[in-house]
């Protein structure tokens, strides 16, 4: 044990005053005395890991401005409590809900909590006990407690406090595990097998701290410490790993950036509580690996997170490596006798499997194992990148078909490489697999850029020796299936992992509100879906310029409104009893774009939002390179940002509502700006959306009658 510091702390505000004063109530901004408590205070820290400078990081080493010290003096009527803070080289006691001098009597016991990340917290008594507010997320572990302490008021001597790790029954063992390298502005989780997340919940008036600990490998929320700088995880070791020689695979999600940090520091031997310096997250000792969060989620509820590039590929149009299946490094395509789980096989017919077998007549003398997916030591991805990497299942593929809409690219983001782009219904997220061919024992790389072959990890269910894998050719007019292929050939692996997000930071680029949003390098938020529409895919409703409602009541049946009669004049609400002629926004009124109560996007979804100006549309347009996608169903632009790569889809198939007909279904689609036309108040500004098979201007501004009904993407302004 070492002994950090010794600290010596007054208990109320130091004023010059003689003795103390018992009946007088202690005021937070009103000391009473100049006594002294001695309080000596220790913490545990080992390296158990590595003593390399890389991996060595501070613990909490000393006091810094804004600290907190929460002491609750048991015995005495709740809520009272006294809070210390640390600032500039002193601490200042202030007594909390009308705790005086006199609660403390001349001996007693107390419990003292300390949180690295508390300088904002504050105490509330709730349902019997005293609660911490301002932690952010669940607070996953105590960093410094001390409980049940004798203390005596003689002299001023309050005694010896030992801040330190939580007790815990049976053999668990408190652990810290810290890193530096990270971003404060960012979300992190931690993720290892043998660990459990414990959430403190609070202090009993009794003085019991109260905990909540979780399953071993669920996620445990990080937190800053400002003072020492480093990123935290406290949890709980399962007592099955305490004293044993354990594999230790970490894994650390920072949720806004959209990467997984991995690193496997190999098999130690944890005894106690220890804290633990696991390194720099952004040096050479740790994988960072970019996700793509598609909204797809398994039965658990986690999201099914797909990497962004192929396993051995450094960009989303590299190749990558191939991979023959249960094989965990690169590996070309082999024939049977050569194969890792085959003891002299000849065929697909005559595999003589050692490993991954379910029928008899294709093992090894007769060998069945009944394993239909890959242990972690034979997964390429969990073996390259760790953590909680590994390849897909055929479920996971079955579930990014029924999720995405999938469209062949001939030249992805002008690169030369073709493949198949999956954009998610839910939330417009995309991934790309590109056409990296396949290795065979006759033709070590074949097809390239022309097809696509990916493993799963899950064995075929009727001939043990073929996998489940993803495939696609490079001809117009096909599709991706899921589909069996012997275990010797070469193919991609395009890594994924499940997990249950803990910030709601995720999708994409940023943060959320109410609606989901993209940055699009214009200095606005883009939302991801029309007014009207619950997924990026959705057309969403038509509306006239202006207008706070559709004419129609429903599409299907086509029903009008009461007082409407299709998109017409004689429906438009700034029409003064014809043909055109205009009564608000008029060449003379000045007002050339919708005000905030005619402006739909406003009124419906508040706050900043609202209908982007023709100005925003060009530059938007100029800013982002538009790719038509398509399938069967759903056709639009995929919206990408050239400055930082962010996208959203418009979709590009619900024509305009003119009078009582959609025109051009199916073609296009079109998106009203807020802007009116200064040549013509009968007109306002619209961005059209066309398939390029069809116009040889596939995006374009121009003007139309404001009683069409179109479409609307809101916008809003980076605050």
């Amino acid at each position: 044990m070492k002994k950090l510091f010794i600290l010596f702390v007054s208990l109320f505000a130091l004023v010059a005053c003689s003795e103390l004063l018992i009946e007088e109530p202690v005021t937070p901004d009103k000391g009473q005395d100049g006594q002294k408590f001695k309080v000596a205070l220790t913490i545990t820290r080992s390296n158990v890991f590595d003593e390399s400078p890389e991996t060595r990081a501070a613990v909490k080493s000393n006091w810094a401005d804004g600290d907190k010290v929460f002491l609750f003096i048991n015995g005495v009527a709740a809520p009272k409590y006294l809070e210390m803070k640390y600032q500039g080289g002193e601490w200042d006691s202030t007594p909390m809900n009308g705790l005086v001098a006199s609660d403390l009597g001349a001996s007693g016991t107390l419990t003292a909590v300390h949180f690295p990340n508390a300088k904002h917290a504050t105490v509330a008594y709730q349902g019997g006990e005293f609660v911490f507010l301002g932690l952010g997320m669940p607070y996953n572990g105590v960093f410094l407690k001390a409980t049940q302490v004798r203390y005596i008021f003689e002299d001023g001597l309050l005694g010896d406090v030992n801040m330190e790790a939580p007790a815990l029954t049976g053999s668990d063992k408190y652990i810290h595990f810290d890193v530096s390298g990270y971003d404060s502005n960012h979300f992190y989780t931690l993720f290892q097998d043998n660990v459990k997340p414990v959430v403190f919940n609070g202090v009993s008036a009794s003085g019991e701290l109260n905990y909540s600990i979780g399953s071993a490998g669920k996620a445990i929320v990080g937190y800053f410490d400002e003072a020492d700088s480093f990123l935290g995880f406290s949890g709980v070791l399962d007592g099955s790993a305490v004293g044993t020689a354990v594999n230790y695979d970490f894994s650390i999600n920072d949720e806004k950036a959209c990467v997984l940090y991995t690193r496997n520091v190999g098999t130690k031997t944890v005894s106690a509580s220890k804290y633990i310096g696991i390194g720099d997250i952004s040096g050479s000792a740790w994988i960072a690996t970019e996700y793509v969060n598609l909204g797809i989620k398994n039965d658990a509820g986690e999201n099914l997170m797909y990497a962004k590039c192929n396993l051995g590929a450094s960009s989303e149009t590299d190749w990558g490596d191939y991979f023959v299946w249960g094989v965990p490094q690169p590996s070309l395509g082999v024939i049977w006798r050569n194969y890792r789980y085959s003891n002299g096989g000849t065929s697909d017919s005559d595999p003589r499997l050692t490993k991954y077998c379910t029928q008899s007549s294709k093992g090894y003398m007769n060998f069945t194992d009944g394993k239909t997916i890959l242990d972690p030591e034979d997964d390429a991805a969990t073996q390259i990148l760790h953590g909680l990497w590994r390849m897909p299942t055929k479920q996971d593929f079955l579930s990014l078909h029924a999720s995405c809409l999938r469209t062949l690219v001939e030249n992805y983001k002008s690169s030369g490489v073709k493949g198949y782009r999956f954009l998610s219904n839910s939330n417009g997220e995309t991934i790309f697999l590109p056409a990296a061919g396949v290795s065979s024992s006759n033709f070590p790389k074949d097809y390239q850029n022309e097809r696509g072959f990916y493993w799963s990890s899950e064995l075929y269910d009727h001939l043990s020796e073929d996998a489940w894998h993803i495939f696609f050719t490079g001809t117009t007019g096909s599709s991706t299936t899921v589909s069996p292929m012997s275990r010797t050939y070469g193919c991609s692996i395009r890594p994924v992992f499940s997990v249950e997000l803990v910030s709601g930071v995720n999708p994409a680029e940023g943060e959320l509100e109410s609606r989901g949003y993209v940055y699009m390098g214009n200095g606005l938020k883009w939302a991801r879906v029309n007014l009207g529409a619950d997924s990026p895919l959705e057309a969403g409703d038509y509306y006239a310029w202006g207008e706070l409602d559709t004419y129609y009541s429903s599409l299907s049946p086509l029903t009008w409104r009461s007082g409407t009669s299709g998109y017409s004049w004689y429906s438009y609400f700034d029409n003064d009893g014809g043909d055109g002629f205009m009564k608000k926004y008029t060449l003379s009124s000045g007002l050339t774009v919708l005000q905030p109560e005619d402006d739909i996007a406003h009124r419906w979804w508040g706050g900043s939002w609202r209908m982007p100006t023709k100005a925003e549309f060009e530059i938007l347009t100029d800013r982002s390179q538009y790719d038509w996608v398509w399938d069967s169903v759903n056709s639009g632009y995929e919206v990408t940002c050239k400055a930082n790569g962010n996208k959203i889809f418009l979709p590009g198939n619900g024509g305009t509502f003119v009078q009582n007909t959609i025109m051009n279904s199916g073609v296009m689609a079109s998106y009203w700006s807020s802007s009116l036309d200064t040549s013509d108040q009968r007109r306002a500004y619209y961005m059209t959306c066309y398939d390029p098979s069809s116009m040889p201007s596939s995006q374009q501004l121009s003007t139309a009658n404001r009683y069409q009904g179109m479409f609307v993407r809101p916008v809003a302004s980076i605050e």
